[in-house]
């Protein structure tokens, strides 16, 4: 009787191969699905960049705030096509060296987007003023960008009264208003009441940093800038499922996990 089985080494040659074909098929679904990424966020002049909810899963926590990146990349662009996010000083030692007419410039600024926002607590308010929910296929996450095209692309790129965007936390039992989104479109000036604290920021990977400067405008890309009104909320770990009072330290920082302390 004749013994068909393959020798040990065959099998493990045999495994070898499949690991390989495997790993190529997986390593090409991840290139074909970030590009599709990257191309659903650039047919739409006015829509953010990728999955603009800047809730990257993995760090959800306030603990995670301030390790989302270590130094600007092009762009911002990190491993795998991934943003990293560069960390600046922390907003109040900035707050505190700023001059005071960019002190007074920056909280007026978060009032007057307060002002607005007060009647888009309900998303449902959002949507019926023009503002649209991201679709499925950009897993927004629990951090949830809502755009008004219309505002987008009209050319006023920084009135309080007019937000382009709105931001929704969804991870609790109850949708939670964050703050108002602005957008300036390529060739657009990107307008600042306060250099040193109302800091615009770019997804564009040919933009030399994250954040922009006098000295680096990016002026070529579409610039994105956060305006969060909340003071606290509970937020939801989806590691741990277990909720964390935070408040915003940084009114204007990016992503929104930067810009939040644990409170208390």
């Amino acid at each position: 009787m004749t013994d068909d089985s393959p020798s040990p080494g065959r099998v493990r040659r045999r495994a070898g191969r499949l690991a390989l074909v495997a790993g190529a098929v997986a390593v090409t679904g991840v290139v074909a699905v970030g590009a599709m990424a990257w191309a659903g966020a650039s047919t739409d002049p006015g829509a953010p960049a990728v999955a603009d909810d800047h809730d990257h899963a993995g760090a959800d926590t306030p603990a995670a705030a301030g390790r989302d990146g270590t130094a600007p990349g092009a762009g911002g662009a990190g491993r795998g096509g991934r943003h990293r996010h560069p960390t600046q000083p922390p907003y109040a030692e900035r707050y505190a060296a700023a001059p005071a007419g960019e002190q007074q410039a920056a909280d007026e600024l978060v009032a007057d987007v307060r002002a607005t926002l007060a009647a888009y607590a309900d998303p449902a308010a959002a949507v019926a003023a023009g503002y649209r929910a991201p679709g499925p296929r950009r897993s927004p996450g629990p951090v949830q960008h809502y755009l008004n095209r219309d505002l987008a692309r009209d050319g006023d790129v920084l009135d309080p009264a007019r937000p382009d965007g709105l931001v929704y936390y969804t991870g609790g039992d109850q949708p939670v208003l964050l703050g108002a989104f602005f957008v300036a479109q390529a060739g657009a000036e990107a307008p600042t009441p306060a250099p040193d604290l109302v800091v615009w920021h770019t997804h564009d990977p040919a933009c030399p940093a994250f954040f922009v400067t006098d000295e680096a405008p990016c002026a070529g890309s579409r610039r994105m800038l956060h305006v969060w009104t909340a003071e606290q909320l509970t937020w939801i770990s989806r590691r741990t499922g277990e909720p964390v009072d935070v408040t915003v330290a940084d009114p204007f920082g990016a992503p929104f996990r930067a810009s939040i302390a644990a409170a208390g």
